[in-house]
């Protein structure tokens, strides 16, 4: 794996990662859609540190398997930007800077990785 494509990728999850701790710091909330066990959905918001431990486990994939953990990663990007969705026209939960800033560095994330895609192993 060249070493450009592995600085990108670790610096945008880092940036991921970032955002989560600086949202955990300051209160602001996110809201991943995701089944719960009362509810088909659980309610807004999800609390940062569910996100801050969503990244260290898919950093604990990526030492499995690099390709897993990216369908992980892009799960949890489909459920974060789903949950803008869902949470202001379901629940009326207004998005966060947060839940923005997050979306969009998810986003360059995994367009990143997923056209530079010939570096994982499957």
């Amino acid at each position: 794996m060249p070493l450009r494509f592995v600085l990108i990728a670790a610096g945008l999850f880092i940036a991921c990662l970032a955002v989560a701790i600086v949202a955990w710091m300051v209160g602001s909330e996110f809201y991943i859609l995701a089944p719960s066990y009362r509810h088909m959905i659980h309610r807004p918001p999800t609390h940062p540190i569910a996100v801050v431990l969503l990244f260290v486990f898919i950093a604990a994939l990526y030492l499995y398997s690099e390709h897993y953990a990216l369908v992980f990663f892009s799960c949890v990007l489909g459920g974060l930007a789903l949950g803008s969705l869902v949470g202001f026209a379901v629940f009326s939960w207004t998005p966060t800077w947060a839940q923005w800033a997050l979306t969009a560095v998810m986003s360059v994330e995994t367009v990143y990785c997923w056209n530079n895609r010939c570096y994982f192993d499957y």
